[in-house]
């Protein structure tokens, strides 16, 4: 019997207003914004549809909204499935056999929750994840509208590089273009034949155009596209077309009137002077990681800060639990056992060391934190690589090529050097007075009037020089 998605509805999520369908699938850290997103709309008179994985329903307060299932939980897969946990040890986007095996079951749960839960909705907000579901979506009902919320830059541009296939950039123009077009046919060799599989069950036509072409074809204004990637990382490239634009961030509104700290970390933070330094790789440790690596890793962090002699809050999330047993707080260390809200924690540190998703990278910046990238795959090396050159923190060093010396030189550097401290506060203070959740929400309410929504959406501060550029 094939499984079937959980739905649950209040009474406030089903009362009048334009209905939005919001799928947000990925880690905590990618759901977070998107549920940001969904407040601000429903204060604005809309209704809700949002869509997480089953672990995420009782994370937030989902009073406000139709909650429904979205399967296909890629953190799951990779932590639990043969195919996953050899991915974990080759993460190569062109190991395409085992990319097949790990995907395509997640794609045919995507696409089916998509298809399903777009129906009787005014508008999807598609994510890089279901984009593609999400423009076949359109097609089986015409008057679903659509706005693109991208959490990187995922449109070509003689700019810049591929956020998933390295760093950021290329002394020409020319080999930029290349790789975007490299990485498109990629992903049409990939998965052209299996999403048309999925398309012919709901009695759509068969892909044979580049799908970026195809689905550029459906509406006539193209959907507005708003990638929640901040300009002072890395401009609007020039080149863009006008439906699309680089927007803030969205930050999650603070919220920890439920948080209570331990209070042996208050005490370890009163008695932090200076400010201790955070690290932590979030979902990364227990998706990305086997249980030798995952311990290999923290005692190379646990030297390097001896080296560096350098007070640490240390997340071990994601770890066994009898792993973490073996980890004692000492005056130096603290070791972090369960979530603790960034946005309370971030504003006690000097700096932040993670594994460099695109939130997770904004959020420390918005606190003013010098940053330290460990990246491991995806866009990850790209967000590291606008850190280090917009001179917020120091070069990245790829999480498998990590040893105690290099990662304690990073940190010696990551807390010793004024220019990284002066970038990343003037940046904290850009970041700050912008509002990504609005711009997004207003976007949407813009798209549902009819309105034709053209870049830019949003205008900002001009970016103040930073130091050593």
């Amino acid at each position: 019997m094939a499984e079937v998605a959980a739905t649950t509805a209040s009474p406030a999520a089903s009362q009048g207003g334009q209905l939005v369908f919001i799928p947000a699938l990925g880690s905590l850290g990618d759901v977070w914004p998107y549920i940001a997103l969904a407040r601000r709309l429903r204060k604005m008179g809309f209704r809700v549809r949002l869509g997480t994985h089953l672990r995420y329903k009782d994370v937030t307060d989902m009073k406000d909204f139709e909650w429904v299932e979205m399967r296909g939980d890629l953190e799951w897969t990779l932590a639990n499935t043969p195919e996953g946990k050899e991915m974990q040890k080759n993460p190569s986007i062109f190991n395409f056999g085992l990319v097949k095996a790990v995907f395509y079951p997640l794609i045919e749960a995507w696409f089916d929750d998509i298809m399903k839960h777009s129906e009787g909705a005014d508008l999807i907000v598609m994510g890089l994840v279901c984009w593609l579901a999400g423009f076949s979506a359109l097609e089986k009902y015409p008057n679903l509208k659509a706005v693109g919320i991208f959490t990187y830059p995922s449109t070509p541009t003689w700019e810049f590089a591929p956020p998933t296939i390295g760093k950021s950039e290329s002394w020409f123009g020319w080999v930029n273009a290349l790789k975007w077009t490299a990485a498109d046919k990629g992903a049409q060799t990939l998965y052209e034949s299996e999403l048309n599989r999925h398309r012919a069950r709901y009695n759509l036509p068969v892909l044979k155009d580049n799908l970026r072409e195809h689905f550029a074809k459906l509406r006539n204004p193209h959907p507005v596209t708003l990638t929640t990637y901040s300009i002072h990382l890395v401009p609007r490239p020039k080149d863009w077309p006008d439906h699309t634009d680089m927007t803030p961030p969205l930050f999650p509104e603070p919220d920890d009137r439920n948080y209570e700290p331990p209070a042996d970390l208050a005490d370890f933070l009163d008695a932090s002077k200076p400010k201790p330094i955070y690290i932590g790789v979030g979902s990364m440790m227990g998706s990305m990681l086997e249980r030798p690596e995952q311990l290999k890793t923290v005692r190379e962090w646990l030297m390097g800060l001896r080296y560096a002699r350098t007070r640490a809050i240390v997340s071990l999330s994601g770890m066994d639990p009898a792993d973490r047993e073996q980890f004692k707080n000492n005056e130096s260390v603290y070791f972090v056992q369960s979530f603790i809200p960034h946005h309370w924690l971030f504003p006690k540190i000097a700096a932040v060391v993670h594994h460099g998703g695109a939130g997770t990278t904004h959020t420390g910046l918005y606190y003013g934190l010098p940053t330290l990238v460990l990246p491991f795959g995806a866009d990850q090396p790209f967000n590291g690589d606008r850190v280090f050159i917009n001179k917020l923190g120091p070069e990245p060093i790829p999480i498998r090529e990590m040893t105690a010396a290099n990662f304690s030189a990073a940190v010696q550097k990551l807390v010793g050097d004024k220019t990284f401290q002066d970038n990343a506060q003037r940046v904290g203070e850009l970041l700050r007075r912008e509002d990504g959740v609005g711009t997004a929400a207003q976007a949407i309410a813009d798209t549902l009037a009819g309105k034709h929504v053209r870049a830019p959406v949003f205008v900002v501060p001009a970016p103040q020089q930073l130091q050593g550029k």
